[in-house]
C-alpha cells in the first residue's frame, strides 16, 4: 500500500507548487506577462515542486497497478495514465 503515500505526497507537492506559481499580470501583453512570470523568484521553485509531484504520481500509479485492486477497466485506464 506504499502507492497511497506516493499519491498523497504528489498531491501535497502539486498544491505547494501551484500555490507558489507566479500569477501573470493580465494588463500586459502575453509576452510581457510571461516574461514577468519567468523573472519571478518563485518560478523555478514552483515548477520544481510540480515536476516532483508528477514523478510521484507516476510511481504511485505504477504501484496502484501492481497492487491488483483495480478492476479490468481501472487497470486499463491506469496503464494509459502511466504511459
Amino acid at each position: 500500500m506504499k502507492w497511497r503515500g506516493f499519491l498523497i505526497a504528489a498531491a501535497v507537492f502539486l498544491m505547494a507548487g501551484g500555490s507558489l506559481h507566479p500569477a501573470p499580470d493580465t494588463s500586459l501583453s502575453f509576452v510581457l506577462a510571461t516574461a514577468g512570470m519567468l523573472g519571478s523568484s518563485t518560478w523555478v521553485v514552483a515548477h520544481a515542486l510540480m515536476l516532483v509531484s508528477f514523478v510521484l504520481i507516476l510511481i504511485g500509479l505504477a504501484g496502484l497497478l501492481r497492487s491488483g485492486v483495480l478492476s479490468e477497466n481501472g487497470t486499463h485506464a491506469a496503464r494509459i495514465a502511466v504511459i
